[in-house]
């Protein structure tokens, strides 16, 4: 489905601010591999209490380890959603460095970290309500704040009997126009 809106500029500012949290979340995990043998329940768990805090680290006034510095307040399920992107990203550079280091001792080659992302963020409920028949609210960093905004879209109708799970929000260009495809 294609997005058709005066503010698609929104929609572009939330995929970069997205990339901002997946590459925090990737960098740390890159200077603490040994965070990846926890389950990704736990970890998720345990990320967010290194970045984010908790109540009980609030409450005594307690430095947060390492914070979401220079980026705005991150919704809970935006945050997860990145999280996870980046505990699977993060989990396959390790494993192919594995394998190619096993395959290939002798030529002396290894996979490097990922210094840039452009992954499309996925809409976990909480971030998009009021999906009808050809328009969506989403949730979307403005550049200043995060707003409800409701997109119109065209494109194939969905199955009636089709389930509406997390859509995701992938930029398109085309001849000096964006659209944005859910």
């Amino acid at each position: 489905m294609r997005f058709y809106d005066k503010h698609l500029d929104w929609l572009s500012n939330t995929v970069d601010l997205y990339n901002k949290v997946i590459k925090h979340y990737y960098n740390l995990l890159a200077e603490k591999p040994e965070l990846l043998d926890m389950s990704n329940f736990n970890l998720m768990r345990e990320l967010e209490v290194m970045t984010v805090g908790n109540k009980e680290m609030k409450k005594n006034g307690e430095n947060i380890p390492y914070p979401l510095l220079n980026l705005p307040t991150i919704p809970l399920y935006f945050r997860r959603a990145a999280i996870n992107y980046a505990i699977g990203i993060t989990r396959s550079f390790y494993s192919q460095k594995e394998k190619e280091e096993l395959q290939l001792k002798e030529r002396k080659i290894s996979p490097s970290l990922a210094s840039n992302f452009s992954a499309a963020p996925v809409y976990y409920k909480g971030m998009y309500k009021e999906w009808k028949e050809n328009s969506i609210m989403l949730k979307v960093y403005t550049g200043e704040k995060w707003i409800w905004k409701d997109y119109r879209f065209c494109g194939r109708a969905l199955p009636k009997d089709v389930q509406k799970l997390s859509p995701s929000i992938y930029v398109e260009k085309k001849t000096g126009i964006s659209s944005y495809t859910s």
